[in-house]
């Protein structure tokens, strides 16, 4: 039975990410871009972006703010390593793996983002949400 109250759902999400998480937890986490939705992929990194500077940003348990009605963030978007040329793909969605590798969670991204060539990396803000609802909710 899913958990229907908002309280609820926070407290989970904080057992998962941040400095409040479980044992069970992994002790950090590794935020991808991907080019199309990684949940519709058999393996999630062959939609991964590739290239022009790309890198994983790890994304440690200090850098969430509290869980609050069903949804986590972090308390600044996270900085991607600056780039060495044009992506070839816009990034439209990021996922997080856990430093054991385990893929934890993904979402869309607000919109596209482009990388047309070598500058400073671009910021990125996910969001978790409990689940679907929360996330329809929210708006």
């Amino acid at each position: 039975m899913p958990l229907l109250d908002p309280g609820a759902m926070s407290k989970s999400l904080d057992n998962d990410y941040g400095t409040t998480r479980g044992p069970n937890s992994a002790a950090s986490h590794q935020l991808a871009l991907f080019f199309d939705d990684p949940s519709l992929s058999t393996n999630p990194t062959d939609v991964e972006i590739t290239g022009g500077g790309y890198a994983r940003v790890t994304v440690n348990p200090a850098d969430w703010l509290p869980a609050d009605a069903g949804r986590k963030e972090l308390a600044t978007p996270a900085q991607f390593p600056a780039t060495t040329a044009e992506w070839l793909e816009s990034a439209t969605h990021w996922g997080l793996y856990g430093s054991d590798g385990v893929w934890w969670d993904y979402g869309p991204l607000g919109e596209p983002l482009e990388v047309t060539g070598a500058g400073d990396g671009p910021l990125v803000m996910p969001v978790v949400f409990y689940d679907d609802s929360v996330a329809t909710d929210a708006g």
